[in-house]
């Protein structure tokens, strides 16, 4: 197992109310070794759909690569 992450502070400005609001989150990579053949199709889908909150702003994203 490996991973390279960091924190990224990033910030989305309303046009509504002109107020900012944080949407940091970690950007990076990270490999992981084992049996993950149950979680597999759930991850695939993740990467189409994208994850967590923000996501209908791009947040979220992330690859699958299998070795």
């Amino acid at each position: 197992m490996s991973s390279h992450i960091r924190w990224e502070d990033r910030g989305r400005r309303s046009w509504k109310t002109g107020l900012t609001h944080g949407m940091g989150g970690f950007v990076g990579d990270a490999t992981y070794e084992g049996t993950l053949a149950a979680c597999l199709p759930l991850l695939i889908l993740g990467q189409y759909t994208h994850v967590g909150k923000y996501a209908v702003w791009g947040h979220g994203q992330y690859e699958v690569g299998i070795l």
